[in-house]
């Protein structure tokens, strides 16, 4: 399996929006897949830690017995945890979970990328990054103007005019 980075396989290319979407599928079950077997792994790690616990104890028990001391349940949990042996099992357990949880949030977030995907386009439809854009100019009124806002009202005095030739009234604003 080849190694993986979310990180950079979360990047979007605005400029490429094609390609991020014929790769978007493949990169969600590469991670999908990963995320599986980051489970797989924490199971795994929990059973041995499951079976570790039970052979320490055992253990101090076999210990007790040899030196015939009597020894309690709570007494032997407490112990337990001690032990280098269980404290080993324990780590690799945190680690795989830690595994888990991280593989799981990446897919998460490549489902989060589908979603942003689907938003650049219909910005792109809707025009959002075919103007370029300048800062806002303010007006004798003090409101705030941009390009658009010229262009609007551009528009908007060419309908009028042609609004009035149809009608052949002159009504001034």
């Amino acid at each position: 399996m080849k190694e993986l980075n979310y990180e950079q396989d979360l990047q979007i290319n605005e400029h490429a929006l094609e390609r991020e979407f014929i790769t978007q599928s493949s990169k969600y079950m590469e991670y999908a897949e990963a995320a599986a077997d980051a489970d797989y792994d924490r199971k795994k790690a929990k059973e041995n830690l499951e079976v570790v616990r039970a052979e320490v104890a055992n253990g101090i028990r076999e210990d007790a017995a040899d030196a015939g001391e009597k020894i309690t349940e709570k007494a032997i949990e407490t112990t337990i945890p001690m032990k280098t042996e269980y404290k080993e099992a324990h780590e690799e357990f945190l680690k795989a979970d830690h595994d888990y949880l991280i593989m799981g949030a990446a897919v998460r977030a490549f489902e989060m990328k589908k979603g942003s995907l689907e938003n650049l386009v219909k910005l792109l439809l809707g025009g959002y990054f075919s103007a370029p854009r300048e800062e806002p100019v303010e007006t004798a009124a003090g409101k705030p103007r941009t390009i658009s806002d010229s262009s609007s009202d551009k528009q908007k005095a060419a309908l009028k005019k042609k609004r009035k030739k149809k009608t052949g009234t002159k009504k001034v604003d």
